[in-house]
C-alpha cells in the first residue's frame, strides 16, 4: 500500500498525539496558605510558611526559593537540640524539601519554612513582596507572599480556604 503525502502527514500527527499522551506530565505545584511575619524591631530576617500541593503523580523536590526581598533566602528546618540540660529550638538549612507525588509539603511554625535572612526593608503587616519557587522536576512558581500580623502568622487556612484554626503550639516555633 502507496500513502500519498497529505496521508504521511496524517500519520505523523497521530503518532505525535499517542507519543503526547504516553509521555508523563510534569509535576504542577500549586501553592496554598502562603504567610510571612513581619520583621521585628532591629531584627532583619523574617519566615515564609506555605503549603505546597505536587498534583501529579511524580515526586519532586524544592531546590530553592529566590526574591529580592532580603540578601539571602534559604530553605530551613526547626531542629531540637540539648545544650546544659536544657533543649533549644534551632534553625537550620536544609538542602531541598520533598513533596510527595499527589501529595504535599507543609511549611508551617516549628518546621520546615522558607527563611529570609537580612531582609532588605522592614517588612510590616499588609506588605506584600514576590518569591520564585524552584523545583526538581515541575515548572518554576511565581508567588505573592502577604506579611500578616504576628498572631495570624501562627494560623493554617483551612484546605478549603475556610476559617483558620489555631496550630498546636511548636515549642516556641518563629
Amino acid at each position: 500500500m502507496r500513502f500519498g503525502r497529505r496521508e504521511c502527514f496524517s500519520l505523523y500527527g497521530l503518532l505525535a498525539a499517542f507519543i503526547m499522551q504516553a509521555t508523563p506530565a510534569l509535576a504542577e505545584m500549586t501553592v496554598t496558605d502562603i504567610r510571612a511575619r513581619p520583621s521585628l524591631g532591629a531584627a532583619h530576617n523574617s519566615i515564609v510558611w506555605m503549603t505546597i500541593r505536587n498534583t501529579s503523580a511524580m515526586p519532586d523536590r524544592l531546590l530553592r526559593a529566590e526574591g529580592d526581598v532580603a540578601n539571602r533566602v534559604e530553605l530551613h528546618t526547626h531542629v531540637m537540640e540539648s545544650h546544659g540540660g536544657r533543649v533549644v529550638l534551632r534553625m537550620r538549612p536544609v538542602a531541598d524539601i520533598p513533596v510527595p507525588a499527589e501529595g504535599e509539603a507543609r511549611l508551617e511554625p516549628g518546621g520546615l519554612h522558607v527563611m529570609l535572612i537580612g531582609v532588605r526593608h522592614p517588612l510590616r503587616p499588609g506588605d506584600r513582596f514576590g518569591l520564585r519557587l524552584i523545583f526538581e522536576n515541575a515548572s518554576p512558581v511565581e508567588i505573592t507572599v502577604p506579611v500578616l500580623k504576628l498572631s495570624e502568622t501562627m494560623t493554617r487556612h483551612g484546605r478549603d480556604g475556610s476559617t483558620p484554626a489555631r496550630l498546636p503550639p511548636s515549642g516556641g516555633g518563629n
